[in-house]
């Protein structure tokens, strides 16, 4: 395998599938990847952020990222490659998935298709196993347009981003010439591979997963009008949690997990959005039922 390889293991298929991975062999897979110590295993954001830092943009396409230099004898984290598992669609083989892992310290990547929860054909995720896959503590949970950041980019940002600039990842390129394409965006509902500029706007939540009364803490940059919105994860506004003028300092802000008529919003992800003179700062948010 060529220096610098990161192996994308994606599952796509439902649980009763003839061709279906069962956990066993998963497993088996995962053990001999550990044991041979070639290979860093980590979640898709882990290793495509590390990725990102080690290549910068080319000259011709702003999106499409180059290697800064060869991948020398340290490519990931101290190893010639990387690996990745992840699963498409949330089938509730993910949760069979993010056990065997979990038993062997494993991180992977669960995209989540938010219109499947529930879904009443087949054996999609429900909510409720949406939050215990959360509650796993290895799984990176990511809306399925991560994967697929061309397609519906406005989508593919929503449940990746903890407060820091989000970025989706891909391999781009023909038969012979690979390479890695990086988008970023700011959150106003563009996705042109350019990242918010860093700003001193920070807000943060408490607790996290939550019930009700949650407390907001925001850092505001400067003194002037905030605003703070509720998404949902197809980036409907649900809920404006403040709107005023502030002063050039901390605050906290209460938030009851209802929506703007006061109805009690459903078990899932959201994002905490605020916004101040041209600075967002973003948060996202398991509620628990």
């Amino acid at each position: 395998m060529e220096q610098g390889t990161w192996v994308h293991f994606y599952i796509h298929g439902r649980s009763d599938d003839e061709y279906a991975l069962e956990p066993k062999k998963l497993g088996w897979l995962l053990d001999l990847l550990l044991a041979d110590g070639r290979f860093w295993v980590a979640d898709a954001r882990s290793i495509g952020e590390y990725a990102m830092l080690r290549h910068m943009p080319s000259a011709g396409d702003s999106l499409v990222y180059t290697p800064i230099a060869p991948p020398g004898d340290d490519p990931w984290q101290g190893h010639p490659s990387a690996f990745t598992l992840s699963t498409d669609d949330g089938w509730i083989s993910t949760l069979e998935y993010a056990d065997t892992c979990l038993v062997r310290g494993v991180n992977m990547t669960a995209f989540i298709t938010t219109g499947y929860l529930d879904w009443p054909w087949g054996d999609h995720l429900s909510e409720e196993d949406l939050v215990t896959l959360f509650e796993k503590g290895n799984v990176e949970i990511a809306c399925h347009t991560q994967s697929h950041p061309r397609l519906i980019p406005e989508e593919a940002f929503l449940l990746h981003n903890d407060g820091e600039q989000p970025v989706a990842v891909e391999v781009a390129g023909g038969r012979n010439t690979r390479y890695l394409r990086f988008y970023t965006q700011d959150l106003t509902g563009t996705s042109d591979g350019v990242g918010s500029s860093p700003g001193k706007l920070d807000i943060r939540c408490h607790p996290n997963p939550a019930r009700s009364d949650i407390v907001l803490s925001l850092a505001a940059g400067r003194a002037g009008r905030l605003q703070i919105n509720v998404y949902d994860v197809r980036g409907r506004r649900l809920r404006t949690v403040f709107a005023g003028q502030v002063a050039a300092e901390a605050a906290q802000y209460r938030w009851d997990a209802c929506d703007a008529s006061g109805r009690r919003l459903p078990v899932g992800l959201y994002l905490l959005r605020a916004e101040q003179g041209g600075e967002v700062a973003t948060r996202k948010i398991l509620v628990l039922d």
